[in-house]
């Protein structure tokens, strides 16, 4: 059996993770395969910033708060409504080599954009936790990472939470929904960079021979008739409405062309210019790292935007949780009442996740 280069390198870095532990040992804890190093440097670095910025972030925090609560209600509307649908939405996310497929139900993700994406998305989420705790005057006692044995699990930054406890209610939120915020926030970054990469690596072509080719079409198609067209699905549907054998104006920013339709090849009803939108030839020696650039780049958006959301649902141990311990304890007027209505909240919440992953497919295979 042949073994691909992504096996080889995976492997690889298993093999530097675990020399790197061993040589490191003195320093992580190790508990029944979970291994844990902690780090207490470079809190002075951070504090200088965070507190020649205090205006800011105080502003930028209300503005995570706010995000953080949409975000919470929009995961469980979301939750709820595909419940209702008899739909799972929600689903592991693990990495995968080679060819191996998960069962139904999980998704696998290449392994190298797997961490790629989980160490983007937590060295942002961890470190606007610490940011926010420190902006309230919070000792980080340490911050850290976490593997099994050497496959990473995640991040952490481990905040005095006596002293969170007795922040203001804000301050509170700030801390618990900051973490969410930053990945929501890289995610809006990912989406410009790959709205900017598509407009410059990716354009519209004419096919050869093709009714757009003849009439000598050039540029970038902006009005077909009267309908202007701002997308490729724009343009499908007015020509999918346009008979076969017509002749319709096109304009671009080159100039106003005629141009007769043919028949669509693909569908058999509607019209077509034979108009394609693909990489443009200038990047074509580069079409395979394109293609795993813009790959990355739709992974970073689905690890960001998805694990924002489920994190701010209103379940311990997620933040979403402490945030809405924190703002029942506060209309209950009692922290232990906070606690047992956040309980409570996350049991039912838990048994939503549940049915929704296992329940819906027991549903489904009895009664339809």
């Amino acid at each position: 059996m042949e073994i691909g280069l992504d096996v080889i390198t995976v492997f690889g870095f298993f093999s530097l993770v675990g020399v790197l532990l061993v040589l490191d040992r003195k320093n992580v804890e190790f508990n029944y395969g979970l291994i844990i190093r902690r780090w207490k440097h470079g809190q002075y670095v951070m504090d200088k910033w965070i507190f020649s910025h205090r205006k800011f972030l105080n502003a930028f925090g209300t503005v995570g708060v706010v995000v953080g609560f949409v975000a919470a209600a929009f995961g469980i509307v979301s939750i709820l409504y595909a419940t209702v649908l008899g739909q799972q939405s929600v689903s592991p996310i693990l990495p995968t080599v080679g060819e191996y497929q998960y069962p139904s139900g999980i998704v696998g993700v290449p392994f190298w954009f797997w961490i790629i994406s989980i160490f983007v998305v937590l060295s942002v989420h961890e470190p606007m936790h610490a940011i926010f705790a420190r902006l309230a005057g919070v000792p980080v006692r340490s911050w850290g990472v976490m593997t099994f044995f050497v496959l990473p699990l995640g991040a952490f930054v481990d905040p005095d939470m006596r002293k969170v406890y007795r922040l203001t209610l804000m301050q509170k939120l700030k801390i618990f929904a900051g973490g969410s915020f930053g990945n929501f926030m890289t995610a809006a970054v990912v989406l410009l960079v790959l709205i900017a990469s598509s407009y410059i690596m990716f354009g519209q072509a004419n096919v050869p021979g093709g009714p757009a080719d003849v009439a000598g079409l050039e540029g970038t198609i902006e009005k077909v008739g009267s309908v202007e067209i701002t997308h490729i699905g724009n343009l499908s549907s007015v020509l999918n409405a346009t008979e076969s054998g017509s002749t319709i104006q096109v304009a671009t920013d080159r100039g106003t062309y005629e141009v007769v339709t043919a028949a669509n090849p693909t569908t058999g009803h509607g019209s077509y210019i034979g108009v394609t939108f693909g990489l443009r030839p200038e990047y074509m020696a580069w079409k395979e790292s394109v293609s795993v650039f813009m790959q990355l780049l739709k992974w970073l958006l689905i690890f960001n935007i998805g694990i924002g959301v489920f994190n701010m649902i209103p379940m311990k141990p997620f933040d979403g949780g402490h945030v809405f311990e924190a703002v029942f304890a506060k209309v209950l007027k009692s922290e232990k009442a906070g606690k047992t209505a956040i309980n409570i909240t996350s049991v039912a919440v838990l048994g939503i996740l549940l049915f929704n992953v296992f329940g819906t497919g027991i549903v489904k295979a009895l009664f339809i």
